[in-house]
């Protein structure tokens, strides 16, 4: 083994209420993080998410910037503890960790249909109308939510797998990680009414 891609997140239903599902996220974290130590391992990348920026202001967001403690789902406050863990061990065990947090991911093999752009794509595939409605949405208390209203001015910033992939891969392959954290995404949002303007296109 030459290198580790942690790719981990709690279940968007459950989360830290549900039973062991704490221990289970927290104990597979600390094995990772102890087996980027093992002999001839380079370099251990983990994931997180751009939900660690929830209740800032808008962005553009950076690495650099300071986090809110609260968190507003099972995935924020995870990836938060996640980022805090992997550092300080990285900073006392000289280990290189570095952490990347992803943009909302669409494409290929992107099974929970949990941002409104992967539910457009999913719906003109099979011919349907895009389902807004109740969906698999964390919410404060944990359990599931409603999906809330869509407008066509809303933005999000939404990253396709395939260049997610190739982000990942770039800071496998770097020399020296420039950041223990990078964002990995397009760098920009998009509007809803585009998204689904380019999606009625094709």
């Amino acid at each position: 083994v030459t290198g580790i891609l942690y790719l981990a997140a709690p279940p968007v239903r459950g989360g830290p209420t549900a039973p062991g599902e704490t221990n289970m996220q927290l104990n597979g974290l600390m094995n990772v993080l102890g087996a980027s130590q093992l002999p001839g391992v380079r370099r251990a990348l983990i994931a997180s998410s751009s939900t660690v920026y929830s209740g800032l202001p808008e962005g553009p967001y950076r690495e650099d910037m300071l986090l809110p403690v609260e968190s507003r789902s099972a995935t924020e406050a995870f990836k938060k503890v996640t980022e805090i863990v992997a550092l300080h061990y990285a900073q006392r065990a000289g280990a290189d960790i570095g952490l990347f947090r992803m943009r909302s991911v669409y494409g290929p093999l992107y099974y929970s249909m949990n941002n409104p752009f992967s539910r457009m794509c999913h719906a003109a595939a099979h011919g349907v109308p895009a389902d807004f409605g109740a969906g698999p949405v964390a919410v404060h208390g944990g359990g599931a939510g409603h999906q809330p209203a869509l407008y066509e001015d809303d933005e999000a910033e939404i990253c396709y797998v395939k260049d997610l992939v190739e982000g990942m891969f770039l800071m496998w392959q770097a020399e020296k990680l420039p950041n223990r954290i990078c964002n990995i995404g397009p760098g920009r949002a998009f509007r809803y009414g585009d998204m689904a303007a380019a999606v009625r296109k094709v």
